[in-house]
């Protein structure tokens, strides 16, 4: 018993000691340290600031004479910023257990010949990044979207979208609202960068006022923000122009940004090659995560090549018209109305050549040189009303979209000469429901969405002049899901409890076979999620548990299913966070319309329905590391990811020399996909220098089976990108940008080959501003690309052009395309253990006269 005691007091004694010397360390330790510029001499009066994670100012203090400071310690402090009117904003992350930070200023920029006001590219004020648009904007930018894809820790895709930090965004405002919602491409693409002050990044942003500190939303939120002199009046552009071969472009936009009424039009038409289709998209928004469903596939598809890595400006041949009405009405703080309109015509040929060769046993190869005619027109209205007060969400939106598709090809194969005309007629009216309150400590939330769909199908094939045959089919579809939920405080954290109920329905016609394909579901899910705010991370415990009720053709299936997860979000330090999710998920295949026999897709491709419901099993594991230090102008991204998907049918393929057979053969098929990305951005201001750097990594293993033969495939790919800018001085700013790919797959039965393929490709493009009027610019680029081992196909092309500023608001403009007049592009691919040769007539030389016109 005495050594018991004596045990406890050596115990008591040592924690007594060691809290003790927490607690002193605390009160009696400081953060030192001296200032100075380049020089090494001392800066009197700089302010030093020390900072929590959120920004947040915890102590300050003063530079003395000598440069010194002395700023108390707190275990919350996690950096320690240091600014002067003379010198650039410095920040240090503080280390542990170091309490000594000597800092370095740099002078703030000067213009020569003039003075020039330098602030900071990027400021916080707590979980807002502003970036100053000046800091980033150069000559030769036109819209606001070419600055955002030089900030960073933001990246732009092709078709406009924008991730933060490798994540969606959750929309993105003007001025604080919503003009625009999933199509903010057309506002992106078309608001000149000289009307924007500043791009405003939310961190971690609740756009819901009442959820707001109740449920966490780790996306962002951007915020356009305009300069005084575009606010409260119409701004905008007008543009046309002529050239040889008939080209011309026109475009026109008109904006006006006041605090209770936004409205932009634009309209833009053009033949040289440059589609517009891409505003007609969604753009990617995690706040739709409850109330977004994928359109049912149409049946069929033209049997074309797509994926060419060059500019469209080259070879595609069209006329596109695109036509965009965007209204918003704030009536107060928290209530808008939106109405956003548009229309786009495609008109597009093509001429190309397509050669391909499917390996098994019996080895096929086909031929076709083709002659493609296609058009599109879309016509799409959206209504969106919003309550967004702190007690009460309301969202209500009324969509209605109506497409027609038409295609007359003509085809020389390696059977016979083919006719084929092909019609696509989709439509159709959705409304999406939201609404969230809160009762006491409780939070309600009610999501819905509901859709009809309709799409009717012509296909027409003439075979050697000879019998066409038709196929027409009629697709309807009604969809439905609701989901009600709750979210309350439970040991401290958040439980949030969920009940989904969807419903779907669907009818496939097909007239020519007599047969009516009607199947129709149930899916209740109750998704329980548990959030637990730790130091300095965020951990999900997601449990959805889900129980399907499947109809098809009076043939009734029920299935049970779960997909457990679990999501770290964690702020390793002010500049790192690590996004961590490891899942298991049991997924029914509702999306496409189940159909028993076959139904042609092309000429060429058949695919039989699947009778009965498919369920895959997916072991998901990732990891994302993002690193932005706004300081130091860098940005970095990590990603990491292996997926293996087990399904229980395998695609059969059975190739002939005038068809293609898709099956399905009810057996499991197993898919593992490896893959690693990083990603680098850096700005480094006194050298005037930009670098960009993007490297990827693929490993994926398939199961195949092709006219007979079965077996696992593993093919792999490795791409980087480097991009690099140079604008030190101001008559001339230049670029440089190289890239290679290398594809390879591992020995099979199928083929003892690697099947390995390279290609690079380089760009250069310069700038020059000889007097302050005048942009004189040209660009050069090369691509070479493996058609088989060791035998290479070169192209090259060469484009110029100039810009004047005849006054304040009128600009003439002179462009040339592809100045080295090539004819031809050629490149080649496998897919799988399958090879494709592709070629393709280019549009040749084209030059372009414009004007344009600024209000």
């Amino acid at each position: 018993m005495v050594m018991q005691n004596r045990n406890i007091i050596i115990i008591f004694v040592i924690l007594f000691v060691a809290l003790t010397k927490v607690q002193g360390q605390e009160h009696l330790s400081q953060f030192t340290g001296i200032v100075a510029d380049k020089a090494s001499k001392a800066v009197k009066g700089a302010v030093c600031k020390l900072k929590n994670e959120k920004d947040s100012i915890i102590s300050y203090a003063f530079t003395n004479a000598k440069g010194e400071y002395k700023l108390p310690f707190s275990r919350e402090g996690e950096m320690i910023e240091i600014s002067h009117l003379s010198y650039e904003i410095q920040t240090v992350i503080l280390r542990p257990n170091d309490f000594r930070y000597d800092v370095t200023l740099a002078d703030k920029a000067n213009e020569l010949k003039e003075v020039v006001v330098s602030v900071a590219p990027i400021s916080r004020s707590k979980d807002t990044l502003n970036y100053n648009v000046a800091a980033f904007r150069k000559q030769e930018d036109v819209s606001i979207e070419d600055v955002i894809r030089r900030l960073p820790g933001i990246e732009v895709a092709t078709s406009g979208e924008i991730t933060y930090q490798g994540k969606s965004i959750n929309k993105l405002n003007i001025e604080g609202l919503d003009l625009m919602g999933d199509k903010y491409n057309q506002a992106t693409q078309n608001m000149p960068a000289e009307a924007v002050s500043q791009i405003q990044v939310m961190e971690n942003n609740q756009p819901v006022r009442v959820l707001d500190g109740r449920v966490n939303n780790n996306h962002a939120t951007l915020n356009i923000k305009l300069k005084k002199g575009y606010k409260l009046r119409p701004f905008g552009e007008l543009e046309g122009g002529v050239g040889n071969h008939h080209i011309w472009e026109g475009s026109a936009t008109a904006i006006e940004v006041s605090p209770h009424n936004q409205w932009l039009v634009t309209g833009t038409m053009d033949n040289r090659g440059i589609s517009l289709s891409a505003l007609t998209r969604e753009m990617a928004n995690y706040d739709r995560m409850y109330t977004n469903e994928p359109l049912p596939e149409s049946i069929l598809s033209a049997n074309s090549y797509n994926a060419l890595p060059i500019s469209p400006l080259y070879f595609l041949k069209n006329k596109s018209y695109f036509a965009g009405i965007n209204y918003l009405r704030a009536f107060n703080k928290y209530a808008n109305m939106r109405v956003n309109l548009l229309y786009n015509h495609e008109d597009e040929v093509r001429t190309d050549s397509l050669y391909n060769q499917y390996v098994a046993a019996d080895t096929i190869t086909t031929f076709q040189k083709q002659s493609l005619n296609g058009e599109t027109d879309v016509l799409k209205g959206q209504i969106r009303y919003e309550l967004n007060a702190p007690k009460l969400y309301l969202e209500d939106i009324l969509t209605g979209e109506s497409s027609w598709m038409k295609t007359e090809n003509r085809y020389h194969t390696n059977i016979a000469g083919i006719e084929e005309g092909i019609k696509v007629r989709p439509m159709f009216l959705q409304n999406v429901l939201n609404a969230h309150f809160n009762i006491g400590s409780q939070t309600l939330t009610l999501s819905s969405i509901a859709r009809t769909y309709r799409t009717k199908e012509t296909l027409g094939v003439l075979y050697g002049g000879e019998g066409e045959e038709r196929q027409r089919t009629k697709t309807t579809s009604f969809f439905l899901r609701n989901r009600v939920g709750t979210a309350f405080s439970l040991w401290g954290n958040s439980l949030s409890l969920a009940f989904i109920s969807e419903h779907k329905r669907n009818k496939l016609s097909i007239f020519e076979q007599n047969k009516d394909n009607a199947s129709h579901y149930w899916l209740n899910t109750f998704e329980p999620s548990y959030t637990m705010n730790l130091n300095r991370a965020e951990l999900i415990l997601s449990f959805p548990m889900e129980h399907i009720n499947y109809n098809v053709w009076g043939k009734a299936q029920s299935k049970f299913l779960i997909a457990p997860s679990v999501d770290l979000n964690w702020k390793l330090t002010p500049s790192l966070t690590a996004n961590i999710n490891i899942g298991y998920n049991q997924d029914a295949s509702t999306t496409n319309i189940m159909y028993n026999g076959v139904a042609g897709n092309n000429y060429r491709m058949f695919t039989a329905g699947l009778d009965s419901l498919s369920v895959n099993k997916s072991f998901i594991s990732n990891c994302r590391l993002s690193y932005l230090d706004t300081s130091r102008l860098l940005s970095m991204n990590l990603f990491m990811g292996w997926v293996r998907q087990n399904r229980d049918y395998l695609m059969e393929y059975r190739y002939a020399e005038d068809l293609t057979l898709a099956s399905s053969k009810w057996k499991e098929n197993v898919a593992t996909m490896l893959s690693a990305a990083y990603d680098i951005k850096k700005i480094f201001r006194n050298e005037g220098l930009s670098l960009k750097y993007s490297v990827s990594y693929a490993d994926n293993g398939q199961d195949i089976s092709q006219n007979g033969m079965e077996g696992k495939v593993r093919f792999h790919a490795l791409s980087n990108t480097i991009k690099l800018e140079w604008n030190k001085l101001q008559w001339i700013h230049t670029s440089a940008t190289a890239g290679t790919n290398i594809h390879w797959k591992e020995c099979d039965r199928f083929s003892d080959s690697h099947n390995l393929l390279k290609d690079f490709s380089y760009t250069l493009k310069m700038d020059i501003f000889p007097i302050q009027k005048l942009q004189v610019y040209m660009d050069f680029s090369q691509i070479y690309r493996e058609i088989v081992h060791s035998n290479y196909a070169t192209v090259s092309f060469l484009n110029a052009g100039l810009k004047y500023m005849l006054s304040r608001k009128i600009q003439l403009k002179a462009s040339a395309i592809n100045l080295l007049n090539n004819k031809t592009y050629i490149e080649s691919a496998y897919n799988g253990v399958n090879y494709t040769y592709y070629d393709i007539a280019l549009r040749g030389m084209e030059m372009l006269l414009s004007f344009n016109l600024r209000f």
